[in-house]
């Protein structure tokens, strides 16, 4: 076997990826499962891959490389525009000399706008393909086939697999975003400020004006794909996350759906109490700051007005977006609704988790695949549910173990019932009649829980 056919072999011994990297690429996307021998060798080279994409994602070399690109393309649209500018005033005024050291200089700038345009779009190029691997490598341990490879001898520091490598918290600080997107929002910020202030108090007819504006867009434009990059990646991290914490859950109430009844009772939070406990010292705190302090307790409450002031303001927008949402799964729901079983009362349902990961049951397409909205309806024998584009899922009650019925405030987001089903899938069913369908599922004599 040459050289060449080993680097381009799978690693028997560590189930690597069917092809070597060459120098200076990222590392490879996941090959096939099955050249895994067991879940303990996959894991290796996951948090192996992972380590090294988002090494390179976060590296400073590549960042200085995108800042001097930025720079130049920057420095040279002001340039050019400025030289374009000045030469049309040249030509108006009949000044032959500054019109041509004018066009003498335009060609140079062109050309080092367009050696950082093919700079700054492979770098772009890059992002985009390291990203594509990350995700695939992050929710390969997830995939049917993966879960069904032996267990091997697992490392303690890839355990659990769901949480090791860390690879969500490089992305998230503090809940918000990375401290690159954070410089973007401000450089953005910035750039949108000094525009506003050129074009206001600045002579809309001189060379210079239009520069600076020329320069302050483009500069602006890079910092928006700064942006959009830190928060498209700190919006995959919020909702990985958010369905890990799902699935921990459903185990908690998996247990308790299979304890006898009086023990769920006992189980029971009791949720006003809780509250009660929590606001109270709050409330105690606040008191004492007014009595204590009467010119603190009036910043706070100016401080508290503004704040007020401010979601007030955002509100309309936020009720605007839940209205056409809401419009949008009543559509969806009418469409589908034509499937049901003649004469049954239907709700209007979004599906799962909607997790882009491949899965091997019907059920766990249904909880875990892509966003899907429909209907949903519940008769003498089974739950029924159903697509606008024609799929369709019939769950006997025998099937289902119980549900957990989640009731968020009604401006965050829509209740949902997380179905569970003997065989150790569930099916999250989000709609705002969660609470009928709770009463229904109750009635029909199936366990429901109160998260």
């Amino acid at each position: 076997m040459t050289t060449a056919d080993n680097a381009d072999s799978v690693d028997s011994s560590t189930g690597g990826t069917a092809a070597r990297r060459r120098r200076g690429e990222p590392y490879p996307a996941p090959g096939p499962v099955q050249a895994y021998p067991n879940r303990a060798a996959l894991l290796r080279e996951r948090a192996q891959a992972l380590n090294s994409l988002v090494r390179e994602d976060f590296s400073r070399l590549r960042g200085l490389g995108f800042l001097l690109c930025a720079g130049v393309l920057v420095v040279a649209v002001a340039l050019g525009v400025g030289s374009v500018t000045d030469a049309v005033q040249a030509g108006i005024d009949g000044e032959s000399e500054r019109l041509r050291s004018d066009l003498i200089g335009t060609p140079a700038t062109v050309v080092a706008a367009g050696i950082a345009l093919l700079g700054l779009r492979a770098i772009r190029s890059r992002d985009r393909l390291r990203w594509q691997r990350i995700r695939a490598w992050y929710v390969l341990e997830r995939t049917p086939a993966a879960r069904a490879l032996p267990t091997g001898d697992i490392p303690a520091e890839l355990e659990p697999a769901d949480e090791r490598p860390r690879v969500l918290d490089r992305y998230v600080r503090y809940q918000g975003l990375h401290l690159r997107g954070n410089c973007g929002c401000v450089a953005l910020l910035a750039c949108a400020i000094c525009l506003l202030i050129v074009l206001v108090n600045g002579d809309t007819a001189s060379p210079f004006t239009i520069m600076g504006a020329a320069a302050l867009l483009t500069a602006g434009a890079l910092a928006w794909q700064v942006v959009s990059k830190y928060a498209r990646r700190s919006r995959w991290s919020g909702e990985q996350k958010s369905a890990q914490v799902t699935e921990r859950n459903r185990h908690i109430f998996r247990e308790r759906l299979t304890e006898p009844e009086a023990n769920k009772q006992a189980a029971a939070m009791p949720r006003y109490l809780l509250a009660a406990v929590v606001i109270a010292p709050t409330v105690l705190v606040l008191g004492a700051i007014c009595v204590a302090r009467p010119r603190t307790a009036a910043n706070l409450g100016g401080i508290a007005a503004m704040a007020l002031g401010i979601l007030l303001l955002l509100l309309p927008f936020v009720l605007v977006a839940r209205l056409r949402e809401r419009r949008a799964l009543k559509a969806a729901a009418r469409t589908a609704a034509a499937a049901l079983p003649a004469g049954s009362a239907f709700y209007a349902v979004d599906f799962g988790l909607n997790e882009d990961v491949a899965h091997d049951t019907e059920a766990a397409v249904w909880d875990r695949g892509p966003a899907r909205a429909g209907a949903a309806a519940l008769t003498d024998s089974a739950v029924h549910l159903r697509e606008p584009a024609g799929a369709a899922l019939d769950i006997a009650l025998t099937d289902v173990l119980g549900a957990v019925h989640s009731t968020p405030a009604p401006w965050l987001a829509d209740g949902s019932l997380d179905l569970h089903l003997h065989s150790g899938e569930a099916i999250e069913l989000r709609t705002p009649q969660h609470k009928h369908l709770a009463t229904d599922l109750a009635s029909a004599g199936v366990r429901v829980l109160r998260a």
